[in-house]
């Protein structure tokens, strides 16, 4: 919200959600997110060979943003939803294990 006008909404949330300048906003954060997860898997900062990054983590982490420019919006989507729905397996395993351990 601009501190100028209070009663203004922000430009960003004033946008439809089917405009190009959401879709881009959407692309930065998905990439950027994407290019964190390059570094490592967040769970244990392993590489399993599963996962879909495995051999994008092999490059030198110089490509790795290049890498990521290059993938399309769909791509974007596809490997952050994967990564949400892992996480959430992995935290659901740990904690089943934690549980059983106890």
């Amino acid at each position: 919200m601009p501190l100028d006008n209070p009663n203004e909404p922000h430009k960003f949330l004033a946008m439809e959600p089917g405009s190009k300048p959401c879709k881009i906003r959407l692309r930065e954060y998905l990439g950027s997110r994407i290019l964190h997860l390059t570094l490592g898997c967040p769970h244990n900062q392993d590489s399993p060979s599963f996962c879909p990054l495995h051999e994008v983590r092999k490059l030198e982490p110089c490509m790795w943003a290049t890498w990521t420019q290059m993938l399309t919006d769909e791509d974007l989507e596809y490997l952050y939803a994967y990564h949400e729905i892992c996480l959430h397996w992995q935290s659901t395993d740990s904690e089943q294990f934690h549980q059983k351990t106890v």
